[in-house]
C-alpha cells in the first residue's frame, strides 16, 4: 500500500511541477518550458495510472487535486505574487486541500 501512495506523491510533484512549467511558458512561447511542461504532466498521469492500481480512485484523484490546489496557489503566491487571500484560502479549503 504504501507504494502506492509513494507513486500518487511523485504524481503530485509532477503535476505542481508541470503546472508551475505551464505558467512559466508565457502561453507557450517559450519552448523549453513548453517541453518541461508536457513531460511534466506525462509523468504524472504516468504516476497516477499506476497508483491507482492500489488505491480507489475517489480517495486518490481527492488527495492528488486538493494537494495540487493548495501547493500550486501557494507557489503562485511565492513565485509569480498571484494573490493569496482570504477568497483564495476559501477557495482552496472548499475545493481543494482542508487547510
Amino acid at each position: 500500500m504504501r507504494k502506492y501512495y509513494l507513486l500518487l506523491a511523485a504524481s503530485i510533484a509532477c503535476e505542481v511541477f508541470g503546472t508551475s512549467m505551464l505558467k512559466a511558458s508565457d502561453g507557450f512561447t517559450n519552448p523549453v518550458l513548453t517541453v518541461l511542461f508536457i513531460l511534466g504532466y506525462l509523468a504524472c498521469f504516468t504516476f497516477l495510472t499506476f497508483a491507482l492500481k492500489g488505491l480507489p480512485l475517489g480517495a486518490a484523484y481527492g488527495i492528488w487535486s486538493g494537494v495540487g490546489v493548495a501547493a500550486v496557489s501557494i507557489i503562485g503566491a511565492i513565485v509569480w505574487h498571484d494573490p493569496f487571500n482570504l477568497v483564495v484560502l476559501l477557495g482552496i479549503r472548499k475545493y481543494g486541500y482542508p487547510v
